[in-house]
Protein backbone atom coordinates (compact mmCIF):
# COMPACT_ATOMS: atom_id res chain seq x y z
CA UNK A 1 0.00 0.00 0.00
CA UNK A 2 0.90 3.14 -0.66
CA UNK A 3 0.75 6.59 1.63
CA UNK A 4 -0.33 9.58 0.91
CA UNK A 5 2.09 12.08 0.18
CA UNK A 6 2.03 15.54 2.13
CA UNK A 7 3.59 17.60 -0.29
CA UNK A 8 1.14 19.54 -0.06
CA UNK A 9 1.89 21.26 3.33
CA UNK A 10 5.26 22.13 2.18
CA UNK A 11 3.72 25.32 0.48
CA UNK A 12 2.56 27.01 3.09
CA UNK A 13 4.94 26.64 5.69
CA UNK A 14 7.20 27.87 2.75
CA UNK A 15 5.21 30.99 1.82
CA UNK A 16 5.07 31.19 6.03
CA UNK A 17 9.07 31.12 6.32
CA UNK A 18 9.23 34.13 3.19
CA UNK A 19 6.63 36.31 4.87
CA UNK A 20 8.31 36.16 7.87
CA UNK A 21 11.75 36.41 6.85
CA UNK A 22 10.16 39.61 4.80
CA UNK A 23 9.00 41.32 8.00
CA UNK A 24 11.98 40.61 9.77
CA UNK A 25 14.17 42.12 7.52
CA UNK A 26 12.07 44.95 5.89
CA UNK A 27 14.24 47.69 6.71
CA UNK A 28 17.13 46.51 5.59
CA UNK A 29 15.22 45.17 2.38
CA UNK A 30 14.27 49.10 2.44
CA UNK A 31 17.94 50.57 2.47
CA UNK A 32 18.74 48.65 -0.07
CA UNK A 33 16.41 49.75 -2.56
CA UNK A 34 16.88 53.42 -1.33
CA UNK A 35 20.78 52.93 -2.34
CA UNK A 36 19.99 51.21 -5.67
CA UNK A 37 17.56 53.71 -6.42
CA UNK A 38 19.74 56.89 -5.60
CA UNK A 39 17.06 58.66 -3.60
CA UNK A 40 15.06 58.80 -0.19
CA UNK A 41 11.73 57.01 -1.32
CA UNK A 42 10.42 59.03 1.45
CA UNK A 43 10.27 62.13 -0.86
CA UNK A 44 7.37 60.76 -2.87
CA UNK A 45 5.10 59.92 -0.19
CA UNK A 46 5.57 63.57 1.65
CA UNK A 47 4.36 65.40 -1.79
CA UNK A 48 0.70 66.26 -2.03
CA UNK A 49 -1.51 63.46 -2.67
CA UNK A 50 -3.96 65.84 -4.49
CA UNK A 51 -3.66 68.16 -6.90
CA UNK A 52 -5.95 71.12 -7.37
CA UNK A 53 -9.41 70.76 -10.25
CA UNK A 54 -8.13 73.61 -13.27
CA UNK A 55 -10.43 76.28 -13.38
CA UNK A 56 -11.44 74.77 -16.97
CA UNK A 57 -11.85 71.36 -15.88
CA UNK A 58 -14.19 72.95 -12.92
CA UNK A 59 -16.43 74.90 -15.25
CA UNK A 60 -17.07 71.87 -17.64
CA UNK A 61 -17.68 70.05 -14.95
CA UNK A 62 -20.76 72.53 -13.37
CA UNK A 63 -21.94 72.62 -16.91
CA UNK A 64 -22.53 68.93 -17.01
CA UNK A 65 -24.23 69.05 -13.16
CA UNK A 66 -26.58 72.01 -14.52
CA UNK A 67 -27.65 69.82 -17.22
CA UNK A 68 -29.09 67.65 -15.57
Amino acid sequence: MRKKSKSWLFFPVIVLIAALLLWLFWKDIERLARRALGKDMTEQSQKPAREGISEEDRKKLEEILRKR
